[in-house]
């Protein structure tokens, strides 16, 4: 694709109105061109072998008989233009076949705006490449040792600010074995969860695994968890290790929002992760299995910059004070988090990320710096500068 003009789209549709909503969601953003509608494949093939197209969206409705027919065509004569199904929701398995037939992405009828230019940019700017092109996404992991320190509120806002950061698609991982909070922190109603991809697991198909997600309005793009034990049960640690491995050959970026110790299902996920983001509070519980923890990498020879101390609630009443947490761990902090439970209960009970909604907020801004580092040191030259691990600094 031409960097250096607008990217055309076409929508292959008999419906006027959805080109007008198509028109409208474009129209207000810049570097789009809508081509005009069109109703037959034979219109727009000429266009799609003179390289004049760059994103196909494809009304489910054209072809009653059949809906699977112009996909099947469409990725046959114009595979390398990427295809978009617009489709009823509940027409879940067209949508689960069109996906294996060669369409890449999947949007309602009743679309968002914001969800068109997404796919867009998804798509038409490096979304799911493919292995060959390139080396594997990294594959970052918020943990901690025991619940209530903030884990699924660090994981949920520095995934949607490494969104904003790299320009690039970033997946959301809830780890949780069952009942994960991802979904109420973003405020999201997922249709599928990972639970569902264990059939498959062993012949994953990417686009089947990028229908599994549920978008999220920043552009993130999240893996729900099991809605239950019996499907968390489903789940081996074998599974999940699959399907980060997949998401990781299509994504630049993976977050795992990381389960419990505990669960063996976690133990693969902290040995193939990139960057542990080890979370803790000044309390004395929490820094004694953070502790044990610590000695534990060690003793598995972790490379000295994988596992990142991020200190929540540092400055909170009656904490243990920031220069003995530093002594009892022995570790300098990689980002330090100020209390700040108003803004933290407004945040997770709206599912409304504060690093969106509060963006000059100290404990916002601290997250919005983590997520520059991790992106910023991703590349060969802030890597070799970086020289170990940085304090990000106080966020109050």
């Amino acid at each position: 694709m031409q960097r250096d003009r607008p990217r055309q789209v076409i929508v292959l549709t008999r419906d006027e109105e959805l080109q007008k909503r198509v028109a409208a969601a474009l129209g207000t953003a810049p570097g789009y061109h809508l081509l005009q509608r069109v109703s037959n494949i034979e219109a727009i093939y000429s266009l799609g072998v003179q390289g004049a197209l760059d994103l196909i969206l494809l009304d489910y409705r054209l072809h009653p008989e059949d809906p699977l027919v112009p996909v099947k065509d469409l990725h046959q004569r114009l595979a390398e233009v990427p295809l978009t199904v617009l489709a009823d929701p509940q027409e879940a398995d067209y949508i689960r076949r069109a996906l294996l037939a060669g369409a890449k992405a999947f949007l309602p009828l009743q679309f968002a705006p914001e969800s068109l230019t997404q796919t867009i940019d998804d798509l038409t700017l490096g979304g799911m490449r493919g292995p060959g092109g390139r080396a594997p996404g990294r594959l970052l992991t918020v943990f901690s040792l025991k619940g209530g320190v903030g884990r699924t509120l660090v994981a949920s806002n520095l995934a949607v600010a490494m969104r904003e950061e790299s320009k690039a698609p970033v997946v959301l991982v809830d780890g949780q074995a069952a009942y994960g909070d991802v979904e109420i922190a973003l405020n999201l109603k997922p249709q599928h969860t990972v639970a569902e991809l264990v059939a498959q697991v062993e012949t994953l198909e990417p686009e089947v695994l990028d229908h599994a997600l549920v978008r999220h309005a920043s552009g993130l793009r999240v893996l729900a968890s099991p809605g239950g034990t019996a499907a968390a049960d489903r789940v081996q640690p074998r599974h999940l290790s699959a399907i980060l491995r997949v998401l990781r050959g299509y994504y630049p970026w993976v977050v795992v929002d990381g389960g419990y110790w505990m669960d063996p299902r976690t133990e693969p996920v902290l040995e193939a992760s990139d960057v542990i983001l080890l979370l803790t509070t000044p309390e004395m519980t929490a820094l004694r299995a953070t502790r044990v923890f610590l000695q534990m990498a060690r003793e598995q020879h972790y490379p000295d910059d994988k596992v990142r101390l991020v200190i929540n609630r540092y400055d909170m009443t009656a904490g243990i004070p920031e220069k003995q947490v530093r002594r009892l761990l022995g570790l300098e902090p990689f980002a330090l988090l100020a209390d700040d439970p108003a803004l933290v209960a407004y945040s997770l009970n709206r599912g409304v990320p504060l690093v969106q909604s509060h963006g000059r907020k100290p404990l916002a801004r601290v997250l919005r710096q983590m997520a520059h580092e991790l992106v910023a040191e991703a590349t060969p030259r802030a890597a070799s500068a970086r020289g170990g691990l940085l304090g990000l600094g106080r966020s109050g």
